[in-house]
């Protein structure tokens, strides 16, 4: 039975051995379509799928670039950003990294610089998510962003789980926490643990 905390849902966690785990946490969230700054020529999917075009569409969005954990606002993100600041008040500030996996960039980092954009997993059909989630690189950038670290929490809605292409194995000594806000996910998420 799923425990909540915190408006999540706890889904389940995995370890390969049982070994011991350090403090190091990485923490994978989606992007959320409230956003702090918008423009009507935000971004859209065709702009992130033609390279000479996104290049041209985001120079002229320069001025409005942001950090990418600045720039959502969606309910979720921001108890996530107040539950890091206590993390790093309590752990370090290095102890705990942030990645946010966006529908337009594919996964940043919380610092990365993006421009105005209007894409979500939400508004598409599975095929054409999968191909996307692969056209972006999601499923090796996740694979690659998790490789090291001891803990990892996948924060995600069910599209933006979809996008990593489970299952996804922890290595040994690894362990995954899966949380989301949604009810409908742990025979989803049990299925590929």
């Amino acid at each position: 039975m799923p425990r909540s905390h915190g408006g999540f849902k706890w889904l389940g966690a995995v370890c390969h051995d049982g070994a011991q785990m350090s403090t190091r946490l990485l923490i994978i969230s989606g992007c959320t379509r409230d956003k702090a700054v918008h423009h009507a020529n935000d971004l859209r999917v065709p702009d992130f799928a033609d390279p000479a075009r996104f290049q041209k569409a985001e120079a002229a969005l320069a001025q409005l670039r942001t950090p990418a954990t600045s720039m959502y606002l969606g309910q979720e993100h921001m108890r996530l950003t107040a539950t890091l600041a206590v993390l790093r008040e309590r752990l370090g500030a290095n102890a705990v990294e942030h990645r946010i996996m966006s529908a337009g960039y594919g996964l940043l980092t919380e610092h990365q610089l993006v421009v105005p954009y209007d894409a979500t997993f939400d508004t598409m059909t599975e095929p054409e998510a999968d191909d996307w989630a692969e056209f972006l690189g999601i499923p090796a950038s996740v694979r690659e962003a998790v490789r090291g670290a001891p803990v990892v929490a996948f924060v995600l809605y069910p599209p933006y789980r979809r996008a990593i292409r489970l299952p996804l194995e922890p290595a040994s000594g690894q362990r995954y926490l899966w949380l989301s806000p949604d009810d409908d996910a742990l025979p989803e998420i049990t299925a590929a643990i």
